[in-house]
């Protein structure tokens, strides 16, 4: 009797650079590996996370642009490219699950491969509550969600399932999408935790950025956006710094607001405490050599980055906002703050800087949380199981 097929997986997102949805992607594409799946990253614009999804081993293929065509015709027929190419690459592999992250719109072109393959399963995973389009005015804004809600509505029947990356995902889901029929699955992010076993080289970091040995140093990671709520962080630090001018901070990540961040930490008094260090690839070094982690979003799906920085064992700080409450708790794993509230955060920065036995033993207590509950294999896991208890199901409902 010869040995049943691997399973065989496509993830298809936006792009490969260096960000939150795509180290799930790169995560997820490792440890399905690991468990015996063969693994196909697909991309429509390549970026610096190619490499490294390709050593774990999962191919990793980009769809071609239509560069020859004219822009107002390519929005109108890039949809329709789309589905051909990921039906190409669905037949020439075989593929049995489809797996879509970010695409929005997009989500629907991959959802009509359907059509035209043999695929097992087609899955939407959404990374954040705010997953419906935003235009640039507000009166647009209204009616591109409202076309958004009513296409997912129309197809939740043909896809096998929305995967949530928290349970507050979920029901942002539920509450924009309305009833579907589609089953929406609520399964966390989750880290390598054993790339987080890594000692950091703190003088080096000191000494590349002039700061003296005794610096404390407050580390962020996140796009330079709106979302991440940098400007509050800035403000805080303001004030930070004038107790304690030890204190710096680090913000990692890049995007349209760095000029503005860039101004409003010139005018505080505190450019030379306020460090950009762009978009960095060894994570888990640059953890290891600060004293603690902020993260000061106004809304989330579930931050990888605040998975890193505790299984990092960092003292962090974060605002209550969606998924971020599920993981960190006030005063046992961490310190969790309203969003938008700089003077609650200057409170608990201040505290790490005041009193590091007590950062020490909520970094601690993070760590042991992320390994138990929020790990890249408890995720991995998830998925499979997920995906094989629907293909059970279809064979079921087809005999």
């Amino acid at each position: 009797m010869s040995a049943p097929k691997p399973l065989r997986i496509l993830h298809v997102i936006l792009n490969l650079e260096r960000a939150g949805a795509q180290e799930v992607v790169r995560t997820l594409a490792e440890y399905q590996r690991a468990q015996g799946c063969q693994v196909l990253v697909c991309a429509l614009r390549d970026g610096p996370l190619r490499s490294d999804i390709e050593k774990v081993g999962a191919r990793v293929v980009i769809i071609p642009r239509m560069s020859s065509t004219p822009w107002p015709l390519r929005s109108l027929r890039y949809p329709a490219h789309l589905c051909r190419e990921l039906a190409k690459i669905v037949r020439k592999y075989d593929i049995v699950i489809l797996q879509t992250h970010l695409l929005k719109a997009l989500d629907f072109a991959a959802l009509n491969v359907c059509r035209h393959t043999n695929l097992g399963a087609v899955f939407w995973m959404i990374h954040n509550v705010d997953f419906l389009p935003i235009a640039s005015c507000p009166w647009l804004t209204i009616l591109k969600q409202q076309f958004q809600r009513w296409r997912y509505r129309l197809n939740a029947y043909r896809v096998d399932g929305f995967i949530a990356v928290s349970d507050q995902v979920r029901e942002a889901i539920l509450h924009e999408v309305g009833p579907i029929d589609s089953a929406v699955h609520a399964i966390a992010n989750g880290v390598d935790v054993r790339r987080f076993e890594v000692s950091g080289n703190r003088a080096a970091l000191c000494a590349d950025l002039n700061l003296p040995s005794d610096a404390y140093l407050f580390a962020t990671i996140g796009r330079l956006t709106e979302q991440k709520g940098h400007c509050h962080l800035i403000k805080a630090a303001r004030d930070v710094v004038a107790a304690h001018p030890c204190a710096h901070f680090l913000l990692i990540g890049d995007g349209e607001l760095r000029a503005t961040l860039t101004a409003q930490a010139a005018t505080a008094g505190i450019a030379q405490h306020v460090h950009f260090l762009g978009v960095q690839s060894d994570i888990p070094a640059l953890l290891a050599s600060v004293d603690a982690f902020v993260l000061p979003s106004l809304w989330e799906g579930l931050s990888i980055a605040l998975l890193e920085a505790m299984a990092a064992a960092k003292p962090t700080i974060a605002t209550a906002v969606s998924g971020t409450v599920d993981v960190l708790k006030d005063g046992v794993t961490g310190r969790v703050i309203p969003p938008g509230d700089s003077t609650a955060l200057v409170a608990a920065m201040t505290q790490f800087i005041t009193d590091s036995d007590t950062a020490r033993e909520l970094g601690r207590a993070a760590k042991t949380h992320v390994v138990a509950h929020y790990s890249a294999q408890i995720q991995a896991d998830r998925h499979l199981a997920l995906y094989q208890q629907t293909i059970d199901r279809k064979e079921i409902e087809n005999a």
